[in-house]
């Protein structure tokens, strides 16, 4: 251990602790988005998802007002966010896909404080003080005070503000998915080669994902759905050029996205499928010559609440009232 790590050892022990003790859970909440959006860091990731792993490297930092990432999976598969731009390579089709970037990161695993978060999730620090990687940590939970939503936990570097774990649990205290960051480096030691993507695109497929999307004509009725879930409502809803309707509904927190289609089949075709693509429940039904399509990582419940809502609207729509696409 060098000179410099044995006096910050020493400093955060004098301070770090007594601060880490002033800030509530609130506060907790705000300086891990702050810290996963300004500050400049590089960490190997694994992230694990219903039996599934997957190891990839993240280089994050704001510059100039502006975020560079840069996302890579042991698997090949790459992400390179810079100037509002997101390019997905993928080395084994030869192919970039780019896209318009606006997040602060392009891992959601952490998400922003919502005004009425209370109303539905209770927020609180566990009163565990961990050593994780050898670094003090404190443990923030946000727990769900129904079944209509997962619980999150974050175990958060008291040096650096950053989540070194986050965790999607259900409601018996299961593990849906978890996001761990290994060999943590912060600030200077960031070398601005990881910004840079690490495959030779050079004779890739060039694509830009179609953003052109125009409101429907009858958004309004789609304001207001009745009958959805506690705390949920329509955060947006477009028509993309393909026709595909798309609604993002949320309670802040959990986000669930709909997708309304006209299908070829005919008025008196009625079919239903579920299932699970990692931790997000899919629920799909065809009737009435239009087919609904509910996604969202939340419990099965709220899945199939949201799809009940959805046909009732939509049954109504078709019978005289407004909103079908």
């Amino acid at each position: 251990m060098t000179l410099r790590a044995t006096v910050l050892g020493l400093v955060c022990g004098a301070w770090c602790v007594p601060l880490a003790q002033a800030m509530d859970a609130h506060d907790w909440w705000q300086a891990m988005n702050e810290a996963l959006m300004h500050q400049t860091y590089h960490a190997m990731v694994l992230h694990q998802s219903k039996g599934r792993f997957e190891r990839l490297q993240l280089w994050h930092r704001l510059k100039d007002g502006q975020v560079d990432e840069h996302l890579l999976s042991a698997r090949g598969r790459e992400i390179v966010c810079s100037r509002g731009e997101m390019r997905v390579i993928v080395p084994q089709a030869h192919s970039v896909t780019i896209h318009d970037f606006h997040s602060a990161s392009v891992l959601r695993s952490v998400p922003e404080e919502p005004l009425h978060v209370s109303d539905y999730y209770q927020v609180e620090l566990s009163g565990e003080a961990p050593l994780m990687y050898g670094r003090p940590s404190v443990v923030l939970w946000i727990r769900p005070k129904d079944g209509y939503r997962f619980g999150y936990r974050f175990t958060i570097d008291v040096e650096s503000h950053l989540p070194l774990r986050s965790e999607v649990v259900n409601a018996v205290g299961q593990v849906e998915e978890q996001w761990l960051f290994e060999e943590l480096q912060v600030g200077a030691a960031v070398s601005d080669a990881g910004f840079h993507a690490a495959t030779d695109v050079s004779g890739f497929s060039e694509v830009r994902a179609n953003t052109s999307e125009s409101a429907p004509a009858t958004k309004v009725a789609f304001k207001s759905i009745a009958h959805l879930p506690p705390g949920f409502e329509v955060k947006q809803w477009v028509t993309g050029a393909d026709g595909v309707m798309r609604l993002s509904i949320s309670d802040g927190l959990a986000m669930l996205s709909v997708f309304i289609e006209a299908t070829a089949g005919g008025p008196f075709i009625q079919q239903h499928g579920e299932g699970q693509l990692g931790t997000a429940r899919v629920v799909s039904d065809q009737w009435q010559g239009h087919k609904l399509t509910v996604v969202g990582e939340v419990p099965r419940e709220t899945v199939h609440a949201v799809a009940a809502a959805m046909h009732e609207t939509l049954s109504g729509s078709s019978a005289g009232g407004e909103g079908m696409p």
